[in-house]
């Protein structure tokens, strides 16, 4: 952890795979790639003021847990002709003009792997957008440039030509977490990953996690980018008590569960950019569908961001809810927008956005509500992303609806209804946080 570059227009924490060099089937451990580009990169005054922030992933994880196609730089794991190496991503990115990173379809070996990100970055400082902040990020320029002119920059920049290569493979699971129990390359130890609830552990949870790590394996912990955690080094033996005592916690080993789901941004309570609550939301909603409908065959995923810069990355949830303001007879209320069908990894889509917004005290009702029409209507096998993918636009907009929704006149029009360079939520103008 430091606080060079934070909150700068530098590159940010750079995220790795919490099991690496633990996973027992991970393509292999990128953890001393990850160091060094670290190393390189912070305080590096060569890059202390990009055209905008800079995200970076460096993973081999089967599951893809850093979700590389939405950073701006992805280095994904992946082997080519018996030498270890990456598979090259860039230009991805959420906020109000979502974008899936795109392969330049290079092989980068990991003894190169620094020296390659090295001057990816210097062609994003050199050539990315500095007039408009709302279109500064990598994605932009990608979008403008395509794969093929930007190869062509890092590779006019790096002095040399990189090698074609092959894709990494889709990711091993739709949950992408580390979530469940997890073979570790050390033979008899095993990894528990367990979903806290929206994100949070207060003090008394987090002691009591700690003493478990410590009673039933080597005390050691991990958390992950889905703010789950794992507790490492558990014999065979301790993982069942082990699961029981999470579970009996409140922290879901179960890797169908809500709470392995869920995510939650920081919201009102903490954020001077969030216009509506999430974690309170969040935790009330994944109580109430323990409740209403506790039996899942397949997973469905309910991300709450407070704003349109999306944290919590509404676009890529089976149930996405986007805070908002709207005026209900005359009345300012907290509600939210909704964004179906979204995911990661293989088949990647952005969720569908619904024009109705749903009042804060509904949310519980109106996800119960869709949530049972998907298991009432869906084929054998079928995923909800699937499922909301086949219905057309009357149908998606009936999901959930009842006679008694109110009109509501929007206050704050941020998310997919503006463009990228048009209004965000005033919070978010304000500070220049749009992408």
């Amino acid at each position: 952890l430091t606080t060079l570059g934070a909150c700068g227009d530098t590159v940010r924490n750079i995220i790795g795979c919490p099991l690496a060099g633990i996973d027992a089937e991970a393509l292999f451990d990128a953890t001393p790639v990850l160091e060094a580009a670290n190393r390189h990169f912070t305080g590096n005054r060569e890059f202390s003021d990009l055209p905008r922030k800079y995200k970076v992933s460096i993973a081999a994880c089967r599951h893809q847990c850093t979700h590389p196609e939405i950073n701006d730089v992805a280095l994904v794991g992946v082997s080519h002709g018996g030498v270890r190496g990456f598979d090259l991503w860039v230009g991805g990115g959420l906020s109000t003009a979502p974008r899936f990173a795109t392969r330049l379809g290079v092989f980068v070996p990991e003894a190169e792997a620094v020296e390659v990100l090295h001057h990816v970055t210097a062609v994003f400082r050199d050539h990315g957008y500095r007039t408009n902040r709302l279109k500064a990020r990598l994605k932009f320029l990608i979008a403008d440039w395509g794969a093929a002119r930007f190869r062509e920059a890092v590779e006019a920049s790096l002095g040399r030509r990189l090698a074609d290569g092959p894709p990494a493979p889709d990711a091993a699971d739709p949950l992408r977490d580390h979530v469940g129990v997890t073979r570790q390359r050390t033979p008899g130890l095993y990894a528990v990953g367990a979903a806290t609830l929206r994100g949070r552990l207060d003090a008394a949870q987090a002691r009591r996690v700690a003493q478990l790590a410590r009673r039933f394996g080597s005390g050691r912990l991990r958390t992950t980018v889905l703010q789950n955690l794992v507790v490492l080094d558990v014999p065979f033996s301790n993982v069942d008590p082990l699961a029981d005592r999470l579970e009996a916690d409140g922290l879901s080993v179960g890797r169908r569960s809500y709470r392995a789901q869920t995510m939650a941004c920081t919201g009102l309570e903490f954020c001077k950019l969030a216009v509506a609550d999430t974690k309170d939301l969040a935790r009330d909603l994944v109580l109430h569908l323990e409740q209403r409908l506790p039996a899942l065959e397949e997973p469905i995923s309910l991300n709450v961001t407070g704003c349109p810069n999306s944290c919590s990355r509404y676009q890529l949830a089976d149930i996405g809810l986007l805070g908002s303001r709207v005026k209900v007879g005359g009345e300012a209320r907290q509600a939210y927008q909704v964004y179906l069908g979204g995911r990661g990894g293989g088949r990647r889509r952005f969720g569908r956005h619904l024009k109705r917004r749903v009042l804060a005290e509904d949310v519980n009702a109106y996800v119960e509500r869709v949530v049972r029409r998907f298991l009432e209507s869906r084929a054998p096998g079928e995923r909800f992303t699937d499922w909301i993918e086949r219905l057309d636009a009357s149908a998606l907009e009936a999901l959930g609806a009842t006679e008694n929704d109110p009109t509501h006149e929007v206050l704050t029009p941020g998310g997919a209804d503006a463009p990228a360079d048009g209004p965000i939520p005033l919070a978010a103008a304000a500070a220049g946080a749009g992408d």
